[in-house]
């Protein structure tokens, strides 16, 4: 192929680009720019007027920080203790275990929340044989995170959603 051939070739797919631009513009709001005061099938006519919002996108997609114990408490939470004691996300929040969160860390005090999870009672298994001290500190440490508006309310713990009456 020829020097003079490729340019020609270039030349005529560069035309055809534009001229498939030109015809996409001049159809008005199906591709390209709407043309103004068209008003399509909703109702809405050009040119909208569109508010501009600000956002700190290095923030927004900033990560977490989350102590290192904080997040394996939470893992060993969803894996060893959510099924029991997490009401969030079910129905009914109808759960075995009571709600666990800060306040109940505040109320009976590290020490015992560990010997609690480590050795249970008759309602709640023992973790002795499961999980090691470290692992019981990290889910103490996740619980101090917990905070009590987390809690279901009096609606929900009925079994009601939000949103129904007290006759449904």
């Amino acid at each position: 192929m020829t020097k003079q051939a490729l340019i020609a070739g270039r030349v005529a797919v560069g035309l055809l680009a534009v001229s498939v631009t030109i015809a996409a513009f001049g159809q008005g709001g199906q591709h390209g720019i709407p043309q103004p005061e068209k008003v399509y099938g909703d109702g809405v006519t050009w040119p909208l007027k569109v508010k501009v919002w600000q956002y700190d996108v290095p923030k927004m997609i900033e990560q977490a920080k989350v102590p290192e114990d904080v997040k394996a408490g939470r893992i060993l939470w969803v894996q060893k203790c959510a099924y029991c004691h997490d009401g969030v996300g079910s129905p009914t929040y109808r759960t075995m275990g009571p709600w666990l969160g800060e306040e109940m860390i505040a109320n009976i005090g590290e020490a015992n929340a560990k010997n609690f999870i480590k050795n249970g009672d008759v309602r709640m298994p023992a973790f002795k044989y499961n999980l090691e001290d470290e692992q019981i500190d990290h889910l103490i440490a996740f619980l101090k995170t917990v905070k009590s508006d987390q809690k279901p309310t009096a609606t929900q713990l009925s079994g009601r959603g939000e949103g129904q009456a007290a006759s449904d």
